[in-house]
């Protein structure tokens, strides 16, 4: 089946047509989208991935969307793979069944369930647990496993019959699912059917505030539609019957922020916390234009200076190879246009090595090959796990290879050095 899109021009929080590109980044393939041997002949067509900034509430968005059929009902990408991924839904599940004050046989929903990682730690708590998620094969895998998923894209039709047959949610969670989502209105409105009157409502999604000190625009591609922080999103609740009342920062993928629904009804008092990020998000600009434009140039300076590299190094003659072959590295390869200097990627994660990168095909190689065709330097396209790549590799300094981490100088934590 032919991989669809379609493009919007409004704003999905407000519906404002006043919307502005302020970030025109390379239009790629589904940045997953690696592929076995076999299918290198099947075309991979290239879409828009221009960034957009609602002049009139300020949420940061792709409008270009991808057909969901096409990322999710055959996702690779497991909970599992990541690393502390684990441990970190397991310190999530204990600091907001605390919060919420669940009892053991409550009913935890999570929407973009995967492979259950989140939902065993509720599990494991006592909490009666349900999955949504429309990845087929990772859906049964994870029903097989004790974990009873749900394999498809949740719409208020299906959040009423799984209220009918399961009864109303205490909680219902949506971990880095909510920015995929196109239509943001018909989630918020499944959830409401889902979730009790005083349940809790946990969205969970990359900050832009991090995505934007942190030079993570490598975190943009198809699969994220949205860029959330809190301003835009308290203005859209307004319409819904929730209301934000708590927000917490997290380091999970770099930076994200879990924000805390309750139905209005309730009266839950605003945390004094929220209050004092959404005024930092005001003195900072984060949604403004002329923030975002500013953003934008560091982005394209960070890409001139690391093309630069990389071409003397080829010029001397060096061998280059990329290590990390994930949904990132696809928007660094096409953005920076890596291709021409770098031929093949190396990946620990067995379902990748021995595939071929989106678009690009790439080969996708075990990391054995570095003490076999020793490159001179080593791109490392999953730069957030710097640290930890290096340290599995000690033994390549000592053939005498170099490191090499885009992006680090540009983001905050270096600004401040």
């Amino acid at each position: 089946m032919e991989c669809s899109s379609y493009s919007r021009n409004t704003c999905r929080l407000c519906g404002s047509s006043d919307v502005r590109v302020f970030l025109p980044l390379a239009a790629s393939p589904i940045a997953d989208a690696y592929v076995p041997k076999e299918k290198l002949e099947q075309s991979q067509p290239l879409f828009p991935m221009d960034v957009w900034i609602c002049l009139n509430c300020g949420h940061v968005q792709l409008l270009d969307v991808v057909n969901p059929d096409h990322i999710y009902r055959e996702y690779l990408y497991i909970t599992h793979s990541s690393p502390g991924l684990v441990d970190y839904y397991r310190e999530y599940a204990h600091q907001m069944a605390a919060f919420a004050s669940l009892a053991k046989s409550d009913l935890v929903i999570d929407i973009g369930s995967n492979d259950g990682a989140l939902l065993s730690a509720f599990q494991r708590l006592g909490m009666r647990v349900l999955g949504i998620d429309p990845a087929r094969k990772i859906a049964a895998k994870a029903t097989r496993e004790g974990i009873p998923t749900i394999p498809e894209f949740l719409t208020p039709e299906l959040a009423a019959h799984i209220r009918q047959t399961h009864g109303p949610a205490q909680m219902v969670t949506a971990n880095n699912i909510a920015a995929n989502v196109d239509d943001v209105r018909s989630l918020f409105e499944s959830v409401e059917i889902l979730l009790a009157d005083k349940g809790l409502f946990v969205l969970e999604s990359g900050y832009w505030f991090d995505i934007v000190n942190n030079m993570l625009f490598d975190t943009i591609y198809h699969e994220h539609l949205s860029y959330f922080s809190i301003l835009p999103l308290q203005q859209f609740v307004k319409s819904t019957p929730f209301t934000m009342v708590h927000a917490l920062h997290t380091p999970s993928k770099g930076g994200c922020l879990r924000y805390v629904f309750a139905k209005r009804q309730t009266s839950r008092p605003v945390s004094s916390q929220l209050e004092s990020m959404a005024e930092s998000e005001s003195r900072f600009g984060l949604n403004t234009l002329r923030t975002n434009l500013a953003y934008a140039e560091r982005v394209a300076q960070c890409r001139c200076d690391v093309r630069t590299h990389l071409a003397r190094l080829r010029d001397e003659g060096k061998n280059i190879a990329a290590y990390g072959a994930s949904n990132t590295t696809t928007t660094l390869f096409y953005y920076f246009g890596l291709a021409e200097y770098i031929p093949y990627i190396v990946d620990d994660n067995p379902i990748k090595i021995g595939s071929y990168s989106p678009g690009l095909h790439l080969p996708v190689l075990s990391p054995a090959v570095i003490y076999e065709r020793k490159p001179d330097c080593i791109f490392i396209a999953a730069w957030r796990f710097a640290n930890l790549i290096i340290e599995r590799h000690p033994q390549y300094a000592d053939i005498g290879g170099q490191w090499f981490i885009p992006c680090l100088l540009y983001t905050s934590d270096a600004a401040d050095d």
